[in-house]
């Protein structure tokens, strides 16, 4: 494949990889948000001081969500209508439950929210990762893929800052105001998948050949279809689609038990161990364990 070296790519490149990460950010922001509000008086006594069970499911409910989404979209959104189409869906469901939580006048309401916001959720959870890796170059694509995680982290931050800083208002709005602020990143990536080109691999799947070309030679060219590497980059790209076509995926049993059970097991046992160590406790209990180690609320 014909090479090109990182600075000459056009700083486009950069940001088509990078803009979909509004949806890391409003990831990270959802994930650090109700941390801070279930422990606020003003949250607690709208809602009638709900039990420890409540409010466990109040958390979990969004990933109830979350679950259906991210299996919906692999399993059939992401090739049935395309990269772009799913993450625009996913964004719009996203808002639509945030809307509901934002209103909520009860935990049912509010609860049905956050599961409408985990489909979303899900879904970009899934796509937007995705999309970033099939629009991006390969020798930069790493380095693009990570900007995610570092926009999941943000949207952490900010969600604790936004929260203390509206903990101190009287009222409904002490909770609303943080709930509410997540339509922030999801309305922007929304926006702004619709000045985004459509994953080139996906349009080669539907043998729409000569717009793959087209998308990349805007993401990776500046507009230039005659570009050598653009050409070079279709061309694997259909050449790596026949061979997947020629040699069918393997079964799960195969995944799991075959020649490929090594990085099957990796890949199973690094997910494992990163939730095993008890991180989304933190995140979705952090003050409540601030307080019981005898921390202020300042």
């Amino acid at each position: 494949m014909v090479g090109r070296k990182r600075h000459q790519y056009p700083w486009l490149v950069y940001l088509y990889g990078i803009a979909p990460c509004t949806g890391g950010l409003a990831f990270g922001y959802d994930t650090g948000s109700m941390s801070g509000i279930l422990a606020m008086p003003q949250f607690l006594h709208y809602m009638k001081d709900p039990g420890n069970f409540t409010q466990g499911g109040i958390t979990a409910s969004i990933q109830a969500g979350a679950f259906a989404g991210s299996l919906l979209t692999g399993a059939l959104l992401a090739d049935q209508i395309g990269r772009k189409k799913t993450i625009l869906l996913g964004s719009a469901i996203f808002t639509i439950g945030i809307a509901i939580s934002t209103a909520a006048n009860g935990v049912p309401a509010l609860v049905a929210g956050r599961v409408i916001n985990g489909l979303g959720n899900g879904c970009l959870a899934m796509m937007v990762p995705l999309y970033q890796s099939e629009i991006s170059p390969l020798e930069i694509r790493g380095r693009i893929i990570s900007v995610q995680q570092c926009f999941i982290n943000l949207g952490i931050l900010v969600a604790f800052w936004i929260q203390y800083g509206t903990s101190h208002i009287n009222g409904q709005a002490a909770w609303r105001i943080p709930i509410g602020l997540q339509m922030l990143p999801t309305i922007a990536l929304h926006i702004t998948m619709y000045f985004l080109p459509e994953s080139p691999r996906w349009l080669v799947q539907r043998d729409r050949v000569e717009d793959a070309t087209r998308a990349l030679a805007k993401l990776h060219a500046r507009g230039n279809i005659n570009d050598a590497y653009v050409h070079a980059e279709v061309a694997e790209i259909v050449s790596k689609l026949q061979w997947e076509k020629q040699n069918p995926p393997p079964t799960y049993f195969k995944m799991l038990f075959g020649n490929e059970r090594r990085r099957t097991w990796i890949g199973i046992g690094v997910q494992f161990f990163q939730q095993v160590t008890g991180i989304n406790v933190i995140m979705y209990y952090a003050v409540f364990l601030f307080q019981q180690a005898g921390i202020s609320q300042t």
